[in-house]
Formats: C-alpha cells, structure tokens, sequence
C-alpha cells in the first residue's frame, strides 16, 4: 500500500508539472498573439511610411533633412522588429522544448499508470488469496473446534462413567470386606478348602 500511496504522490506531482506546462504553453501563445499583432501594426506602419517615402521623393530637395530623420526612424524601428523576431524565434523555440517535455511527461504519466494498475491487480490477486486462505483457515479452525468440543464432551462422559466405575467399585470393595468378615464366611472356611482340594485334583 505504501507502494501505491507512492505512486499516486508521483502522478499527482507529474500532474502539477503539467499544469505548469500547459500554463507556460498559454503564456506563450498569448505573447506570440501580442507579436503577431505587433508586426501587423509594425508593418501597417511600414506601409505608411512607404506612402510617406513616395511622397517625399517628389520632395526630396525640400525636405532632405526630415527623410534623414525619417531614415533614421526607420532604422530604429527595423532594429526594434529584428529584436522582435528573434524574441519571437526564442519563444518558439522554447514552445518546442515545453511541448517536448509535454510529451514526455504524458509519457510517464502513461508509464506510471500502466505500472499502478499492474500493482493493484496483483495486490487484488494476492488480497482474494490470502482471504480464501482465511476462509479456509477459518472452516479448519471451526472443524477442529467442533471436534474438540466433542472430544471434551466425550471426555466429560468418560470422567463420569470412571467416577461412577470407582464409587461400585469401592461399594462392592467394602461388600467384600464385610462379607469376609462375616460369621458365614468364617463358618464355611472348612468347606471352601474341601472345594478347592477337589478342584485342584486332576
């Protein structure tokens, strides 16, 4: 049982942790949303200032000095949108690796189940075994039981007939006693020797 108490500790855990995942994965998805609306706007903007390109060609000698400025604007924003890929190509990245440990965690989660339920199913085999076990322990107990108590009874009987054997036996004891120290049988000890002279002739 501490096995299992075990192995439910580990899902649960692994669980969280893919929580934490999926969370990650949102937070993700979310921050590439905002990108992808970024460079939408990023490149709205862009179009813009083509049109404003265009425009100031025609008036290129006039306004050289605000193209220069404009130029340099441009550069910024290019910079700004190249740090911006490479956040995006970094969260991509990192979208992989979460995905991969997604995988692998379901995996061992997958791992960890198959393994309990193979647990519990020999703990159940081992549980109706050792009860039948019991039971069969128990009906033996009951029989040996039942003929103890009959072995006692039997014993209880014989006690009694013993005790019943002993008091005639004393009775006919004291009988024997007093019927040799009778009269009679003094009186007819001369015969019984004459009995037994001729029982003892061939």
């Amino acid at each position: 049982m501490r096995e299992i108490a075990e192995l439910n500790a580990k899902i649960n855990l692994l669980l969280a942790m893919n929580s934490l995942s999926n969370a990650e994965f949102s937070r993700s998805n979310e921050d590439r949303a905002r990108l992808n609306e970024m460079l939408v706007q990023r490149t709205e903007e862009c179009a813009k200032l083509d049109q404003l390109l265009v425009q100031r060609d025609r008036q290129l000698a006039l306004l050289s000095k605000e193209l220069a400025q404009r130029a340099e604007q441009l550069v910024r924003r290019d910079e700004e949108l190249d740090r911006q890929n490479e956040q995006s190509a970094r969260l991509k990245l990192e979208l992989a690796s979460n995905s991969e440990a997604l995988a692998l965690k379901e995996r061992e989660i997958i791992d960890l189940s198959k393994k309990l339920t193979a647990e519990l199913k020999s703990a159940s085999e081992s549980l109706a075994q050792q009860r039948e076990e019991l039971a069969r322990s128990t009906r033996e107990l009951a029989r040996k039981e039942k003929a103890l108590s009959e072995a006692t009874r039997e014993v209880a009987e014989l006690n009694d007939q013993l005790a019943a054997l002993n008091k005639l036996a004393d009775s006919l004891k004291r009988d024997n006693e007093n019927f040799r120290s009778s009269t009679i049988w003094r009186m007819t000890t001369p015969l019984r020797s004459v009995i037994n002279f001729f029982r003892r002739q061939p």
